[in-house]
C-alpha cells in the first residue's frame, strides 16, 4: 500500500499546445496530492475620484499556472512524465528479454523562444479529484521535480508545472475514458530501503561499492528549469477575448541541488567533507534496486551526478557531537564533462535511469 491516499491520474505527451490528448489505457499513474492553477482571468479594474466606475472589468493574464503533483516514487508509471521535464529518454533492450532502461538525460533547452518543434515538449494531464471530479489540464510544460526518501519509506516526486486549465468537463476525457485508464504498475513502489550513495572526489577513481559507500538516512534532489510563462493576445473569439497562455520556454538557468542527511559523523563523511569545503568537486550516484522482473534483471531506479559543490554545510567540523548534520550540494555540468570515471557518458547535471519492463521510447 503507498503511503498516502492513492488517487488516479494520468499524463500524455501531446503535440498542439492548448489542445488535450486522450489519455490511452497504460498512460495512468498514481498521485497522492496535487494543487492546480484555478485558470481565472485576473480582473482589471480602474479607481476613480467622482466618476462612475466601469460596470464590466476588463480580463487580464491568468493568475497563476503553477501545477503540483505529489506522488510515491515507482519503477514504470512516471517515467513518461519525467522524461517530458529531462527532454531525452533513450531506451536500450537488455540482453534478448523484456528488460529495458530508460536513460533520462537533460536536454539543455525544452523551448527556445518557440523556434525549433523538437524542443516543444509538453502532455495533457487528468487528475481525479474524487468529489470535485476530472480536473483536466490540455497543456503541462514540466518545470521541475524533487525526489526525496527517508528511511523506513518509499521515495516521493514532487512534479511541478506550468498548466493550461483545468477543464471541469473536458469532451476529450471524460469519465468514462478516464475509468478505461490504467497502469503499468500499482504496487513496485522505490523504497528507500532498497538505495545504495556512493560518494567521492571527482578525480577519483570510479564509485566503488567497497570503498565509497556512505550511510545516508535522507536526501532530496530538487531540479528546476528556468522557464517562463509567455501571454498573448490572439484570442479572435470576441466573447471569449482576452490573453492567451503560450507555451513556456527556457528563460534563466537550471538548477540540481541535492541534499544528503548523515546520521552521524564518521572518518568515511568527514574527509569528504573536508575536501568539498576545500574547494574539491565531489561526485554522487544513488542506485535502488527492487523486485525481480526476470532471470538476472530487477526494477532499478539510478541518478548520477558527476559534479557537485557544496553550499554553506549545517555542520561545525569541530565538533565531533554534531550529529545528525545536513549537506545541501549544487549541481553542476561538469568542466571535465566525459572524463569523469565511471561516468564518462554522463553530460550536463546528471542523469536519472529506471530498468523495467516497458519498452516505450516516451521522448526519443
Amino acid at each position: 500500500m503507498a503511503q498516502g491516499t492513492e488517487k488516479k491520474g494520468g499524463f500524455k505527451i501531446a503535440s498542439v499546445w492548448g489542445t488535450a490528448v486522450e489519455l490511452a489505457s497504460t498512460d495512468g499513474f498514481i498521485y497522492t496530492g496535487a494543487k492546480g492553477p484555478s485558470g481565472d482571468k485576473k480582473l482589471l479594474s480602474l479607481q476613480s475620484v467622482g466618476l462612475n466606475p466601469e460596470t464590466e472589468p476588463e480580463r487580464g493574464n491568468i493568475e497563476g499556472l503553477d501545477l503540483g503533483v505529489s506522488a510515491n516514487l515507482d519503477y514504470y508509471n512516471l517515467v513518461q512524465v519525467l522524461a517530458c521535464l529531462f527532454g531525452h529518454d533513450t531506451v536500450t533492450q537488455q540482453g534478448a528479454v523484456d528488460v529495458y532502461d530508460h536513460l533520462l538525460v537533460w536536454r539543455r533547452e525544452l523551448m527556445a523562444a518557440g523556434l525549433n518543434s523538437d524542443l516543444e515538449i509538453f502532455g495533457t494531464m487528468a487528475l481525479d479529484h474524487m468529489e470535485h471530479g476530472i480536473h483536466e489540464y490540455p497543456s503541462v510544460k514540466l518545470v521541475g521535480a524533487t525526489i526525496s526518501g527517508k528511511a523506513g519509506e518509499f521515495l516521493k516526486v514532487e512534479l511541478q508545472g506550468m498548466a493550461i486549465g483545468p477543464e471541469l468537463s473536458s469532451a476529450t476525457n471524460t469519465e468514462e475514458t478516464f475509468a478505461a485508464l490504467t497502469y503499468l504498475t500499482k504496487t513496485r513502489y522505490v523504497l528507500f530501503g532498497h538505495g545504495v550513495f556512493r560518494l567521492n572526489l571527482q578525480d577519483d577513481v570510479a564509485l566503488s561499492d567497497t570503498e565509497d559507500v556512505q550511510a545516508i538516512d535522507e536526501f532530496s534532489l530538487a531540479i528546476k528549469r528556468g522557464m517562463s510563462p509567455h501571454f498573448c493576445a490572439e484570442d479572435p473569439n470576441a466573447v471569449t477575448r482576452g490573453y492567451q497562455t503560450r507555451q513556456p520556454y527556457d528563460q534563466g538557468k537550471s538548477t540540481w541541488d541535492l541534499t544528503l542527511r548523515f546520521p552521524t559523523r564518521d572518518a568515511a563523511n568527514l574527509w569528504l567533507l573536508e575536501s568539498a569545503i576545500g574547494g574539491e568537486t565531489l561526485k554522487f550516484d544513488a542506485t535502488f534496486t527492487g523486485r525481480q522482473i526476470t532471470g538476472a534483471y530487477y526494477d532499478l531506479f539510478r541518478l548520477r551526478l558527476p559534479a557537485l559543490s557544496p553550499y554553506a554545510p549545517s555542520v561545525d567540523l569541530n565538533n565531533p557531537n554534531q550529529h545528525p548534520f545536513e549537506v545541501k550540494f549544487m549541481a553542476t555540468a561538469s568542466e571535465d564533462e566525459g572524463s569523469v570515471a565511471g561516468m564518462t557518458d554522463v553530460t550536463g547535471f546528471g542523469d536519472l535511469m529506471f530498468r523495467n519492463s516497458n519498452s516505450t521510447d516516451f521522448v526519443g
